[in-house]
């Protein structure tokens, strides 16, 4: 998958060079999308991921839940949190190590291994390998996005992206987050 990331980001770079830009889709093209984005009824009741790049394993802190829909292809994906005003706060996602993301595309963090991992399941199986990496979707997958977000006070939104082979970046719709959290 790094390989795959690598020579997406390759790519990316040389269109940029070229007087491109990274390409950042709200819908994509037809068929990578986010099909379905909520905050799940178990939000902050489970704990199924840490909160660093790579802990897949339960910490003892309630995690964020969210119930999503995707239609692939798409090799990453990334849980974008942000303040009252729209600004990234905060970044969680399934790249890892030194998997970069496009430049220029207003995320939080721009490689992997500054970030917390995401833990993805499907039908009650984790989708993610033990680095914290996914193997690329395809076709439709209806999954669970466990994430420690622990700033509920600054998180007002989150928004689900998911990244192509190509390195475009697909932006789903952005719900409310702020004080979801049980006091």
């Amino acid at each position: 998958m790094r390989a795959v990331l690598v020579l997406a980001y390759s790519m990316a770079t040389l269109v940029a060079c070229g007087g491109g830009k990274p390409a950042a889709s709200p819908g994509g093209d037809g068929s990578t999308r986010v099909t379905r984005f909520a905050l799940a009824p178990d939000a902050f009741k489970v704990d199924k991921v840490g909160g660093s790049d790579g802990s897949l394993d339960p910490d003892g802190i309630p995690d964020a839940v969210f119930d999503v829909g995707i239609d692939g292809p798409a090799i990453g994906v990334v849980l974008l949190a942000n303040d009252a005003n729209g600004k990234p706060i905060g970044q969680w996602d399934t790249l890892t190590g030194s998997d970069k993301f496009p430049e220029g595309s207003g995320l939080y963090s721009s490689h992997g291994d500054s970030t917390p991992g995401l833990v993805l399941t499907e039908n009650g199986q984790r989708l993610n390998h033990n680095d914290g990496s996914i193997s690329p979707l395809s076709g439709h997958h209806d999954v669970m996005v466990y994430a420690e977000i622990t700033d509920l006070e600054a998180a007002k939104s989150v928004e689900l992206i998911l990244v192509t082979a190509e390195s475009r970046l697909v932006r789903g719709t952005r719900i409310p987050l702020g004080g979801a959290a049980p006091k």
